[in-house]
């Protein structure tokens, strides 16, 4: 048993002191599947980007949209994100042009990396063809479930250094 916590400990410290790694996985998921169940959806180009208010680990993307496949978007439209990629934030610079499912979180419109598509599959799925790959590295694992098993497996470490600290 003291083993496994050893291991354990030295496993969470080679993450403490590594440089920041994608921590983000998404698995391939069903576009139309991912239309339904979001609140919005467009293909748009970046316009620009800044850090979300004081207090959050977030950043405002602002895109010009081009086509709406699904809400009420308007030709504009802000989305709020992690600040990272590591974080399952959005990697897109000024220009790009992509597709991305958006929902309404306390009244912004938010997304991740893991809703971000094709913009040609996004488009074709809207118009009820079949559901077609997405990019890779893209739609599956929301934040609160990396989160989650983050928190878990760091909670396995410090419970198994505690326990290895106790006297016999």
């Amino acid at each position: 048993m003291r083993r496994i916590f050893l291991g354990l400990a030295a496993v969470g410290s080679v993450l403490l002191v590594s440089p920041p790694a994608g921590a983000c996985t998404c698995v391939p998921a069903d576009l139309g599947r991912m239309l339904t169940n979001a609140e919005g959806a467009f293909v748009g180009t970046v316009l620009g980007m800044q850090r979300a208010p004081a207090g959050t680990d977030s950043v405002d993307y602002r895109f010009a949209v081009e086509r709406v496949a699904k809400g009420d978007l308007g030709s504009e439209i802000t989305v709020r994100t992690a600040s990272s990629g590591a974080s399952c934030g959005l990697e897109v610079g000024a220009g790009e042009r992509t597709g991305l499912f958006v929902d309404r979180f306390g009244g912004s419109w938010v997304s991740g990396l893991c809703s971000r598509v094709d913009p040609d599959a996004l488009l074709s799925v809207a118009r009820g063809a079949s559901s077609p790959t997405p990019l890779p590295g893209s739609s599956g694992w929301s934040t609160p479930a990396v989160v989650v098993l983050v928190a878990l497996l760091w909670s396995m470490l410090v419970v198994g250094t505690v326990h290895m600290r106790r006297p016999a």
